[in-house]
């Protein structure tokens, strides 16, 4: 059951990442994209707090992120160095690394399609981290 449901959130994982690659190549090649996403831009600055929620975000992932980080580093060291551990240790931490520096780091002025990616990877590292929930809690380390 949970190697079915970890292909299942890799697979979304895949799909997120594609579509966002897809909004991002087809927002600076095509002119309707690029007005489609400059409008989405606009009208979610205008109607939500995009600051707040983003450094909301940031700041739940970052917990988020050194919890299970915290918890998977005991799990390796309590437990002979298992590949697997090491790989979703790593994997965690990069793609939460990777939201954190993609967030901080551009903007709409910069990136059009800067909410279409955040959002992505927001959805990817919180994919990730429940891979690594279902895996500590398969070995009862939760």
């Amino acid at each position: 059951m949970n190697k079915i449901v970890n292909h299942i959130l890799s697979f979304l994982q895949l799909i997120i990442l594609a579509i966002v690659f897809l909004v991002q190549y087809f927002s600076t090649r095509k002119m309707g994209m690029m007005r489609h996403v400059v409008y989405t831009n606009q009208k979610w600055e205008a109607n939500y707090p995009i600051a707040t929620n983003e450094l909301g975000a940031i700041a739940v992932v970052a917990i988020i992120a050194l919890i299970v980080g915290i918890k998977l580093f005991v799990k390796l060291k309590s437990e002979n160095k298992d590949a697997i551990w090491m790989k979703i240790f790593a994997l965690q931490m990069a793609v939460s690394i990777i939201y954190i520096g993609f967030s901080l780091i551009y903007s709409t002025e910069q990136i059009r399609s800067y909410y279409y990616i955040n959002i992505g990877l927001l959805l990817t590292v919180f994919f990730q981290t429940m891979k690594s929930c279902i895996y500590l809690k398969t070995f009862k380390q939760l």
